[in-house]
Formats: structure tokens, sequence, C-alpha cells
């Protein structure tokens, strides 16, 4: 569970990135697909823990993410809107 859950996050952190990226430049960018079948998955598995569950479909927090970018690199607006996509 702990290394689906880190690999979920591991993505959603890359797709976050991205759209950053695209924001920072002014392109528009839509939604990873692969980001959208992981959390479909997780929803379809039955098997799957309900409280692991919704760990998964959380994405990373503002602040982790914030820290990911060296000192001045840091855009504030362009994560913001990254993580409310």
């Amino acid at each position: 569970g702990f290394n689906r859950f880190e690999a979920g996050q591991r993505l959603a952190v890359q797709v976050l990135k991205d759209l950053v990226a695209a924001h920072r430049k002014g392109t528009p960018k839509s939604l990873d697909p692969v980001l959208t079948e992981a959390f479909r998955a997780v929803l379809k598995d039955a098997a799957l823990d309900r409280a692991l569950a919704a760990r998964a479909l959380a994405l990373p927090e503002l602040e982790y993410l914030a820290g990911l970018y060296p000192d001045g690199e840091v855009d504030p607006d362009a994560l913001h809107c990254a993580h409310s996509w």
C-alpha cells in the first residue's frame, strides 16, 4: 500500500510541476491523463483500504511543493493554480 501511495505522490508532484511550468509560460495545459487514470484505478479498487485510498487521492501540500523549488524560484500564484486545477 505504501509503495502505491508513494508512486502516486511522485506522479502528482511531476504533473503539478508541469502545470506550474505551463502557467509560468502562459501556455494552456490540460491535466495529464496518466494522473486521471491513476486516480480512477484507486477509486475502482474495492480491495484497497478506504483510508489509504483517501490519502492516495490527496494532492501533495502546497508547502511541500514550494519546498521543491530553489529559493527565489517559487511562484505562489502558479503553485496555487496548479494545485487548484
